[in-house]
């Protein structure tokens, strides 16, 4: 899973999770990145090292100019 996004898109997102988890900010990212990048334009994986189970996601999207308006979001 991770192999195949970092292969289809160039840009990768590392989201701090707050102390509480993501709790419905979770839903909330995947919206807007639905609304604004389709949601074929998009990726969200586990970032935790392989075989290591975490609360670590990553955000892989093509576009850089988009990735900056998620983060800003």
């Amino acid at each position: 899973m991770i192999s195949e996004a970092e292969r289809r898109f160039p840009v990768r997102i590392r989201p701090a999770i707050p102390a509480a988890r993501f709790g419905t900010r979770l839903m909330q990212m995947q919206a807007w990145l639905d609304e604004n990048d389709g949601g074929d334009h998009w990726t969200m994986v586990p970032a935790s090292l392989r075989g290591v189970v975490n609360d670590a996601v990553a955000v892989y999207l093509r576009d850089a100019a988009l990735a900056a308006a998620f983060v800003a979001r």
